[in-house]
């Protein structure tokens, strides 16, 4: 489903027959918060390169949607020489300064310390890496599993009923039945994530 399409449902479980429940505009707020979500649960893993420069830390900026790194595949030559990662000194490949290690800082991508012209000789001038990556829904697309999109959907139907829940003029019968919406929602929400963690732990 498109952006378009997941408001059209959103709006379709939401609407009450008698008045509007929500402003307009935050059907589309609740939609985005869904995708965080989901993409905070289960996200794209990306893989990316740069090249390298000698003595040079920063370089190109952070990939959109970057979340976490997952692995860097540069400097797995000490390996072939090396099975534990602990290099010795007559090692073909034996250099003594360490291995960078991969950051985020102010949206730009930074290696710290910066990699050496020994190491680039050793390892290559390109730095490929894996990492975790938001999702995007916009108007004509989404990267989200058509058999996911459910769960993207319940997210924001339950944020709706929470916030519908704390509505400090509505009548108490009203606030108890949002409240007990969002938590059956809730319960949804865990049970619909528990079979892909279960597997992941396993």
């Amino acid at each position: 489903m498109n952006r378009t399409e997941m408001i059209a449902a959103v709006v379709a479980a939401l609407k009450d027959p008698t008045y509007e429940l929500l402003a307009e505009a935050r059907y589309g707020a609740l939609v985005d918060a869904g995708v965080r979500y989901y993409s905070d649960h289960r996200p794209r893993v990306q893989r990316d390169t740069f090249a390298l420069t000698a003595d040079k830390a920063d370089y190109a900026a952070a990939p959109t949607g970057f979340l976490n790194l997952v692995k860097s595949e540069w400097g797995k030559s000490r390996r072939r020489y090396t099975p534990d990662l602990h290099p010795k000194p007559w090692d073909d490949l034996y250099i003594e300064d360490p291995l960078p290690q991969f950051a985020i800082v102010n949206d730009v991508v930074y290696l710290d310390p910066a990699p050496t012209a020994a190491q680039i000789a050793a390892h290559g001038a390109t730095y490929a890496y894996v990492y975790n990556a938001a999702h995007v829904v916009d108007a004509d697309s989404s990267t989200i599993p058509v058999h996911d999109d459910p769960l993207v959907l319940l997210f924001a139907e339950r944020e709706a009923w929470k916030e519908l829940a704390t509505r400090p003029d509505e009548s108490e019968l009203f606030v108890v039945r949002y409240r007990k919406m969002s938590e059956i929602a809730d319960a949804r929400l865990r049970e619909m994530l528990a079979p892909r963690a279960a597997i992941m732990r396993g």
